[in-house]
């Protein structure tokens, strides 16, 4: 080897020491002022003040299932489904069999569902005016072979 290419070798480690240690030495730096520039003042944490902003409550009215009473047994074909809601209110019957929508006028209602053979799982639902959450209520029909 000769002496030009000694001296080429060394300058080149020592330039890319000093290119290495350069660059750690600015990533370092860099991290350092970003973590005091993500930590809160003092003085900015004092102005700032947290706002609440109350919930909105929602009065739940009531659905109240008269007839049948959940358990019973029917031997028809349908069984009439008889309540109070409150005047205005959307009522949706829902089972594996159908499913029915009907407003009403009054307070009460009354509609005459179908059934299946054996176990009906009716759900009841109230959409009061001006609502979007249900009230619910589960009925549970036998229909029996006659």
């Amino acid at each position: 080897m000769t002496k030009e290419s000694i001296i080429a070798i060394v300058l080149g480690l020592v330039l890319g020491v000093a290119v290495a240690f350069a660059v750690v030495f600015y990533t370092v730096q860099t991290q350092k002022e970003q973590n005091t520039q993500t930590q809160p003042d003092a003085t900015v944490a004092s102005v700032l003040v947290p706002s609440v902003v109350p919930p909105t409550v929602t009065v739940l009215r009531s659905l109240e299932i008269t007839a049948p009473q959940s358990g019973t047994t029917a031997e028809g074909k349908t069984v009439a489904i008889r309540g109070n809601a409150g005047a205005k209110t959307l009522i949706i019957v829902q089972s594996a069999a159908k499913n029915q929508v009907l407003t009403t006028e009054q307070d009460s209602f009354s509609i005459d569902f179908p059934l299946v053979l054996g176990e009906n799982a009716i759900t009841v639902s109230a959409y009061h005016e001006g609502s979007v959450v249900p009230v619910q209520k589960k009925l549970y029909i036998y229909r029996l072979d006659p």
